[in-house]
């Protein structure tokens, strides 16, 4: 099932209630984060640099940004394989940071 076809009417109402205390959290570790900057989604879902079939931007994103928050976006089915690796990488990141 394609995420756009996922009717999560049923779940909205959960979400909600969630909500001020998952931006509560957030905001003492963000500052300057708004609810309006939060969006739901669902287990499963990754962030994806292009839609489907687009040859843009093909490749894993591992950043830091703000400081001291590392994001890895864009890992699908090769992830797994590039997962140690990756890991390296990270751990790198952080050494850096420490040392």
């Amino acid at each position: 099932m394609d995420e756009k076809d996922y009717d999560d009417s049923k779940f909205k109402d959960v979400v909600n209630k969630g909500i001020d205390e998952f931006y509560s959290r957030a905001s003492e570790m963000i500052h300057g984060i708004s609810k309006d900057d939060l969006e739901y989604g669902y287990y499963g879902i990754r962030a994806r640099l292009a839609g489907y079939g687009s040859k843009e931007e093909p490749d894993f994103v591992v950043e830091e940004y703000p400081d001291n928050f590392i994001h890895l976006i864009g890992i699908e089915s090769p992830g797994f394989t590039a997962s140690p690796a990756i890991a390296d990488h990270i751990i790198g990141m952080i050494r850096d940071r420490l040392y």
